[in-house]
């Protein structure tokens, strides 16, 4: 045998390659694993990110919820349903006076017929002017028209 090498020397020569092999072997699968755990975490985030969304969608939606019910209540009550029929369709209850308002235009004046053209004629008078009753001034226009 060789006087330089010994039998354990040669076996532990051989097995440092072997044991580099499996340490690059273990440090690629933490770097692999490294990877994989911060692509998680990432997605994790916004994850949660989507959670609070929704989350607060959710409370707008029960805010709002909360509005139109207690709106639905209201509309339910008998003096909202009432002033909705007066207010909106015009109805009344027994026992209402009801008063129209309307407003009034001045009519133009009425001209004669028989008036010539271009030359300004008496206006006639108009039924609010005379103070005679409508029935009284019907019967005074057709009575001199015969």
């Amino acid at each position: 045998m060789n006087a330089g090498h010994t039998p354990a020397r040669t076996s532990a020569r051989r097995r440092t390659p072997l044991v580099r092999l499996v340490l690059l072997a273990l440090i690629g699968l933490c770097i692999l694993f490294v990877i994989s755990y911060s692509s998680r975490l990432q997605r994790l985030g916004a994850v949660m990110e989507d959670i609070a969304h929704w989350e607060q969608e959710i409370a707008e939606a029960e805010q709002r919820n909360a509005e139109l019910e207690a709106e639905l209540a209201a509309a339910d009550s008998p003096d909202s349903l009432a002033a909705i029929a007066r207010g909106d369709l015009g109805l009344t209850m027994p026992g209402d006076t009801v008063i129209v308002v309307v407003e009034t235009t001045p009519a133009p004046a009425i001209v004669a017929p028989d008036a010539p053209a271009g030359e300004e004629s008496e206006a006639l008078s108009t039924p609010a002017e005379t103070g005679l009753p409508v029935w009284r001034q019907w019967l005074e226009i057709f009575a001199d028209e015969e």
